[in-house]
This record gives C-alpha cells, sequence and structure tokens, in this order.
C-alpha cells in the first residue's frame, strides 16, 4: 500500500489524509510519503516488524533513548528516504 501511495500524491500533487497526530499515525503517514513498509522502517531501528508495532499501538513504550531516531525518521525529507531508511542504527 505504502509503496503505491507516493505516485497518487506526485499525481494529485498534494497528500489528501488528514495530519497525522499520535506516533503510529505519524509513522504510517511516513511510511505512506517514503513509499515504504513496516518492515523496512523496523529494519532502521535493527527491530523486527512485530517489535515496532507493539511500539506503535502502545503496547510497549517507547524508551526515551530510542525517541530521538524515531523522530529522525519522521522528520526526515522526503527527497532522501533511502538515506534515512537504510542506515542500520548504532549501538
Amino acid at each position: 500500500m505504502a509503496a503505491q501511495f507516493r505516485p497518487v500524491v506526485a499525481f494529485l500533487g498534494y497528500d489528501h489524509t488528514p495530519e497525522p497526530l499520535a506516533l503510529a499515525e505519524r509513522v504510517a503517514a511516513k511510511q505512506r510519503t517514503l513509499g515504504t513498509g513496516l518492515a523496512q522502517a523496523a529494519m532502521h531501528f535493527g527491530w523486527d516488524s512485530g517489535n515496532l508495532k507493539r511500539y506503535l499501538d502502545g503496547t510497549w513504550s517507547i524508551s526515551p533513548r530510542w525517541r530521538p531516531a524515531l523522530e529522525a525518521l519522521l522528520n526526515a525529507e522526503d527527497a532522501t528516504p533511502a538515506g534515512v531508511l537504510s542506515r542500520k542504527r548504532r549501538r
């Protein structure tokens, strides 16, 4: 779904979805913008997609240690998704 959303936004010239507010909504919006899936976003952090899903649905809380990395992904420029999502987290 995410990979198919980017061409639609390019065709329309704008993103027609509501402004995301919650963390899960913000991640989903970024995935749509970058054309990536949950697994690729999770891989960026060195997590499996199940772990990321648990963070996003509120089952687990995100450690303050991980918050800056998540914010970096959410604030990444749309023109450079590969550079943002291809980096593995540094330990």
